[in-house]
């Protein structure tokens, strides 16, 4: 590479493959940087996700009744798996390999055109592309022209063509090929089963679906119903009948509300966290116990302080309730 010396090897002559030459073949260009003398191919461990681009290997423990012996079976996916033959050590008509396989389908297919599209002024990955293809079955007299893309799929005899990728030239298309015609079946028996289930589980009242919607219906009714006495907590004075005692908390008179009337509030409905349905007694509850550290407060149940917060607001707004364990907090 250091001169301008220029050669040509003859053909059909063996010559020395010199390291640090420029040699060009068939306007290909190449130099061969260093070389072992001799040495072996090996089937060595790799990381999973550091595959390259050499094969892969299978190492095959054979043996017989005298004989035993590690053959080394080359291939990949999506490459037609070369034959392995095996001979000597007492092995006879052994023929090794792994890889794709190659089948003949009882029709053909000819590509058209490929088209491959991309963004306008950008060299970017394609927006789409598609082959338009020509599907020639002589056995059945069917000659027509098909166009496979991105979800447009090319069926016929049980073969399914799907739109997988394109040749590094841009000019030759590359389809993936599935052909399970049983699997297929029980794959939409299956998504029969599944809507049948849906529409099922629907209409029967002994499904848990049937009696969630029961729950909101109840809870709908309950919320219609208690509507109405929340607009005359808001706009009527409080009747009497609802207060038994005026009590004193620190410096604020509140109005105590009967703990039979709190206990008829307690039954109501409501949608708690995580989305549960549960009593507003057991909202109740846990608010007091957060918020001043007791399941009772000056002798009053959960559910009366909460329904007297809610029709007596501006008296309650006096009553210290908070609990506060650091000192100069208030």
């Amino acid at each position: 590479m250091g001169g301008h010396n220029v050669d040509t090897i003859p053909a059909n002559v063996l010559t020395h493959f010199a390291p640090m030459k420029l040699f060009e073949f068939e306007k290909v260009r190449f130099v061969l940087r260093a070389f072992e003398m001799s040495g072996e191919v090996v089937a060595a461990h790799a990381d999973i996700h550091d595959e390259g681009s050499g094969l892969n290997a299978v190492v095959l423990k054979t043996s017989n009744k005298t004989t035993e012996k590690n053959i080394i079976v080359w291939g990949k996916r999506g490459i037609v798996g070369k034959e392995t033959h095996v001979e000597g050590y007492g092995f006879e008509n052994l023929t090794l390999s792994y890889g794709s396989r190659l089948l003949e389908i009882p029709f053909s297919l000819h590509l058209n055109k490929f088209i491959l599209d991309r963004y306008p002024g950008s060299d970017s990955p394609p927006s789409s592309y598609a082959s338009e293809v020509t599907l020639n079955d002589t056995e059945r007299n069917i000659n027509y022209n098909f166009r496979i893309f991105m979800n447009n799929i090319l069926t016929h005899r049980g073969y399914r063509f799907y739109q997988s990728s394109y040749d590094q030239d841009e000019k030759g298309t590359i389809l993936s090929v599935n052909h399970d015609a049983p699997g297929t079946t029980v794959t939409y028996i299956g998504y029969a089963m599944m809507a049948f289930s849906m529409i099922f589980m629907l209409v029967d009242r002994r499904t848990r679906f049937h009696n969630l919607m029961k729950s909101i219906s109840k809870l709908r009714d309950q919320k219609s119903k208690l509507l109405p006495a929340i607009i005359l907590f808001l706009f009527i004075p409080i009747s009497q009948s609802y207060a038994q005692e005026i009590k004193t908390i620190g410096n604020a008179q509140i109005t105590v509300v009967s703990k039979a009337h709190a206990d008829k509030f307690s039954h109501i409905i409501v949608l708690g966290p995580g989305d549960r349905l549960e009593p507003i007694s057991t909202l109740n509850s846990e608010l007091l116990r957060k918020i001043s550290g007791k399941s009772k407060f000056h002798g009053l149940t959960p559910d009366q302080v909460a329904l007297g917060m809610m029709l007596e607001p501006q008296q309650w707004q006096h009553v210290p309730v908070f609990k506060i364990k650091k000192q100069g907090i208030a």
